[in-house]
Parts: structure tokens; C-alpha cells; sequence
């Protein structure tokens, strides 16, 4: 995945007001002389509508592990509708963007109204490195500036398609992520991967890895690490896999009224079974919960019955998944019911064909203290 470059100040120069976001293919780009290509995606990412009458571009020209190629004439340049690419100097790396319409000057914020320049048939440079491409916008006085970095490395050197097998994974649970490389080769080439507080560690013999357990969302960093001869380089995939019910972290937490803190929550009952549960609550606490069929024409029911003590009245919660023919399974219906210090708690799975459904029944305690199992 490529991400959108940071604005950085360069100096003397204010911060771009817009969002550049450079693509390169393939990606990486391979050196001695192949064919690359950069696709610039400019967005407003601000709440209004940004007014830039010109955007360059600098592709440093030259030779050597920051120059991205010796030949800047031979790119071939295209711009979105009502803008223009060009190179206003033959043997120059600048290729400036204008808008051909007074209106079309005026970007409003939002992914609909991005500008994708191209820039193809890059003949890319013969050495390994990397390279920063100049970024200039006339939102301000002088025009503001940043650079978005590049990577060359040898040629057939595969590297991309960084992703999890599951966005999403409940918590808990660990995440595979899958990736396409070519087989690392000593001195050339290696693969690490880092994710949270943990360092790098080589995953150099494979192109999947299963994560521990997850308790909130992570973000996954793949870094190729190739070499020519003595200059290194360094190439950086990223992805990220979303926690559901993740695990919070408070900073800086101040309460103005009355709080109460929920221990860590305990499973009561989960997996494929028609049963019943009855149990006792040793503190205040709250059930939560899930259930769904797979089965046509069986549904699949899970009741909660709780019985205060002192005499408080009985209560009784229930939903049902229900699915019928042709119509998409896996029909989730959840539940939620707070449960007084001391009750006597029933909890019932009932379905005719248990193999077909599943469910998920969670004690979460208010106070210290377990909902025990009687029978």
C-alpha cells in the first residue's frame, strides 16, 4: 500500500495546503534503464476550498542513488480534464501543472474533486537509492513546497500486494497477512516486518505470517532492505488490520461525576451447542451477546432469564436468527442485558440443528466478581 506523503516543511518555504499522494509502478522502480512510471494523486484534504494556480513537479536529473533519471525528455506527461502537464525546459526534471479554466483553479475539498497527474516512460536511473521528487504549489507567497520520496532498486526485484487476508478480526484474535516478494538474496535483498512496540524481525523464507492475538487496531510495516554493491536502500509497505471492540487506552483521564470501572470481560458460553446455563452473579454486571443460523427453516434462539434477589420482579430477554430459503445467511441477532449483584442467571441456546449455528455469550463485571456457573 502506498501512503499519502507527509507535509513537510522545507526550509524557508510554508507547509502545501494539498495532499500529495505518489504511486510508482512498478513498486518499486527498477533501475538501469527500465520503464517507470509515477502517478501523483493531488486531494484538499482541509474543510475548504483551496485555490492553486499551478503545481510542479522535479524529478532530479542525473546520476547516481538520489537521481531518478538521466533522461527527463523522454517522459510523456498526462493531466486531468481542465489541466495541463508540461515541461517548460527541454533537459530539465520541472514539468509544471496549470489549469486551463479560471474555474478549474478552485479545488474543492474531498476524494471527488482530486487532480491524477501521470508522469510515464521514465527511464529510470542505473543505481540503487533513493530519490525525492519536489513539490512545489502557489497557494502561498513564497510558493509552498515539500518532497515525496522514491525507491529504485534492481530490476525483476518483486515487492508489493501488502495486505491482511481479514480487515477486520474480533478481539482477541490473531490476523494473517500475506505479501508477494521475490526470494531474498544474500547481499541484495531481505525482508523485515515490525508492527507496534515490537522490532523488526526477518521474514526473509516466507510471504505469510500469522500475528498473535490482537486487542486493538495494528498497523503492520513490510521493509525491504536491497543493496548495490556498497549503497543500501530501504523500501516500506504498510497496512493496517481494524480490532472489532478493541482494547482503549485513556491518557490524561478526569472524572467530573460518579464513574464505575468495567473489569475485563469473562465468556460465558460460545461456539455451536443447544444448551442451558444457569449461573450466579457475584457483582453488578452486564451480558452481552450473539447468535446466528446457517440453517434454512431452523431458527436459532438465545434467551436470557435473570431472577433478582429481595424479591426485585423476574425479567426475561430473547432473540432469534432466522433464515430463510434464499435468503443471505448468517442473520446475526445480538443482546444486551444488565444483570443486579446476587441474581440467579438462566442462559438458553435452543436450535434444531446446532451444527448450524453459532454464539457468543459475554459476561462483563461492574464491580469484582464472576458469573458462576451452577449447572
Amino acid at each position: 500500500m502506498t501512503n499519502p506523503q507527509p507535509r513537510e516543511r522545507l526550509a524557508g518555504t510554508p507547509v502545501p495546503l494539498l495532499t500529495y499522494t505518489l504511486t510508482p509502478t512498478p513498486d518499486p522502480l527498477q533501475v538501469k534503464g527500465q520503464d517507470g512510471q509515477l502517478t501523483i494523486t493531488v486531494t484538499n484534504d482541509t474543510d475548504e476550498v483551496v485555490s492553486c494556480g499551478l503545481i510542479a513537479f522535479t524529478l532530479p536529473v542525473g546520476s547516481g542513488a538520489d537521481a531518478l533519471t538521466g533522461n527527463p525528455d523522454s517522459v510523456q506527461l498526462t493531466a486531468p480534464k481542465n489541466w495541463r502537464l508540461r515541461q517548460p525546459e527541454p533537459g530539465k526534471g520541472r514539468f509544471e501543472a496549470a489549469p486551463t479554466r479560471p474555474k478549474a483553479k478552485q479545488i474543492s475539498p474531498g476524494a471527488e474533486s482530486a487532480l491524477v497527474f501521470t508522469l510515464t516512460h521514465i527511464a529510470v536511473d542505473d543505481v540503487v537509492g533513493t530519490c525525492a521528487i519536489g513539490v512545489e504549489e502557489d497557494t502561498a507567497s513564497p510558493p509552498a513546497a515539500t518532497s515525496l520520496s522514491v525507491t529504485k532498486v534492481l530490476p525483476g526485484l518483486t515487492f508489493t500486494d501488502f495486505r491482511p487476508v481479514a480487515v477486520a478480526v474480533p478481539r482477541g484474535t490473531p490476523a494473517t497477512l500475506e505479501w508477494k516478494a521475490t526470494a531474498p538474496t544474500e547481499g541484495q535483498a531481505s525482508y523485515t516486518l515490525e508492527y507496534g512496540t515490537v522490532a523488526p524481525f526477518s521474514v526473509d523464507d516466507a510471504l505469510s505470517w500469522v500475528s498473535p492475538a490482537l486487542y486493538e487496531d495494528t498497523e503492520f510495516i513490510l521493509t525491504l532492505h536491497a543493496a548495490q554493491g556498497s549503497t543500501p536502500v530501504e523500501h516500506r509497505l504498510t497496512t493496517t488490520v481494524t480490532v472489532t471492540e478493541p482494547d482503549l487506552h485513556a491518557h490524561d483521564l478526569r472524572v467530573t461525576g460518579t464513574a464505575q470501572w468495567i473489569n475485563p470481560p469473562q465468556v460465558v458460553l460460545s461456539g455451536p451447542v443447544a444448551t442451558r446455563r444457569t449461573c450466579t452473579a457475584e457483582t453488578d454486571g452486564i451480558i452481552s451477546g450473539w447468535i446466528y443460523t446457517e440453517a434454512d427453516q431452523s431458527p436459532a434462539t438465545l434467551i436470557v432469564r435473570v431472577e433478582p434477589t429481595q424479591g426485585a420482579p423476574k425479567y426475561t430477554t430473547s432473540v432469534q436468527s432466522s433464515t430463510d430459503p434464499g435468503v443471505d445467511k448468517r442473520t446475526w441477532k445480538y443482546i444486551f442485558v444488565p444483570v443486579p449483584k446476587g441474581s440467579k442467571v438462566d442462559i438458553t441456546t435452543e436450535c434444531y440443528t446446532p451444527e448450524q449455528m453459532n454464539t457468543l455469550v459475554t459476561w462483563h463485571p461492574l464491580g469484582k466478581g464472576r458469573l458462576n456457573s451452577v449447572r
